[in-house]
């Protein structure tokens, strides 16, 4: 992930969601980006999501699929990102 640029600006916080999967990234580009972890060397952008300002924090609830950010214009945000799901079958 270092060397791919997901944001265009700087990047103020990450969280990985409880199953480890997916993280997600806070930006100064008013922007929250998840990426799926599961090809660590070819990760891909799942989902990005937008603030009216900066977003400062990103957090995952430890047991749901919810996502929390606050940004510089003082809102908090509640996600709840529909996430591609894990095949069990796939090798």
């Amino acid at each position: 992930m270092a060397n791919q640029k997901m944001h265009s600006a700087e990047v103020r916080g990450i969280s990985y969601s409880a199953d480890g999967r997916f993280v997600a990234s806070a930006g100064f580009d008013k922007n929250i980006v998840i990426s799926d972890t599961l090809d660590l060397e070819n990760m891909s952008v799942v989902k990005a999501l937008e603030h009216d300002d900066k977003v400062v924090s990103v957090r995952w609830h430890p047991d749901l699929p919810l996502l929390l950010s606050t940004s510089a214009d003082k809102s908090a945000r509640i996600w709840s990102p529909k996430m591609p799901m894990s095949n069990p079958m796939a090798s």
